[in-house]
Parts: structure tokens; C-alpha cells; sequence
């Protein structure tokens, strides 16, 4: 009989033994089970802020190749500016020389005009003088003559014309 309770007793113990056995199973799968989702709401959150931050990161290094663009545009505004200026500056230069060459010019043409002017006054009054030698030459030899100096006139001017 003893053996028999001894039995009993070690089936019992060793029942008693495979519950709490599997309880503690159960209390560790549980505890795991636990650990797991808190893992995996830690990389849960880890994983949202390293998002969070690489997106801070690459807003952050977008606005600053945006400041970066910004000042190489106005650099390059700038010097598109000045070279504009340059330009108009040669321009106004270019017109301002042709200018001064067309009233140059103006000027050799005004002299030319009034030298050609002159020589023709000259040219003009040294004919009248000629005419008038001629007109007093004929005037006497008709006189001489004889002929009205009236009509020696009149025929003059009718073969001038």
C-alpha cells in the first residue's frame, strides 16, 4: 500500500509537476508574447522617428539647395546684369562715336559745300567781270563805229538768251 500511495503521491507530484510546468510555460509564452509587442511597438516608434527624421533631413536639405540655387540665380542675375550694362554702355558708346563721325562728316560736306560755293561766286564774279570787259569792249568799238550802244546792248542780251 505504500508503494501504491508512493505511486499515487509520484503520479500526483509528477501531474502537479506538468501543471505548474505548463503554467510557467503558459506565464513565459505570455511574458514573451508581451515582450514582443512592446519590441515591436518600440521599433514601431523607432522606425516613425527615424521617418520623422529623415524627412526633417531631406526638407531641411532641399531648403538648403533651395537658399543655395536662390543665390547662385541672383549671381548669375547679377552678372548677366552687369554684362547688360557693359553692352548698353558700348552701344550708347558705338552710337555716340557714329554720331560724332556723321556731324564730322556733316561738317567736311558743310565745308566742301561752302569751298565749291565760293570757287562757283568766284568762278561767277570773275565772269561778270569778263562780260562786263566785253560788254565795255563792244560798247567803244561800236561807239567807234557808230551803233547806239542801246541797241548793242539788246542784242547782247538777246543772244545770251
Amino acid at each position: 500500500m505504500l508503494e501504491k500511495e508512493w505511486k499515487i503521491l509520484e503520479e500526483k507530484t509528477k501531474e502537479s509537476l506538468l501543471i505548474q510546468s505548463q503554467e510557467y510555460k503558459d506565464m513565459l509564452e505570455k511574458c514573451m508574447e508581451n515582450e514582443r509587442e512592446r519590441n515591436k511597438e518600440a521599433l514601431a516608434t523607432a522606425a516613425q522617428v527615424e521617418k520623422e527624421d529623415l524627412q526633417a533631413a531631406i526638407l531641411s536639405a532641399v531648403t538648403a539647395e533651395r537658399e543655395n540655387m536662390k543665390k547662385l540665380h541672383d549671381q548669375e542675375k547679377e552678372l548677366w546684369q552687369a554684362e547688360r550694362n557693359k553692352d548698353r554702355e558700348k552701344i550708347a558708346l558705338a552710337v555716340e562715336e557714329a554720331a560724332e563721325r556723321q556731324k564730322q562728316s556733316s561738317e567736311l560736306d558743310q565745308v566742301i559745300r561752302q569751298r565749291s560755293l565760293s570757287s562757283l561766286e568766284l568762278f561767277l564774279s570773275c565772269a561778270q567781270k569778263q562780260l562786263n570787259c566785253l560788254l565795255r569792249e563792244e560798247v567803244t568799238a561800236a561807239e567807234t563805229e557808230g551803233k547806239d550802244s542801246i541797241t548793242l546792248v539788246t542784242s547782247l542780251k538777246d543772244a545770251a538768251d
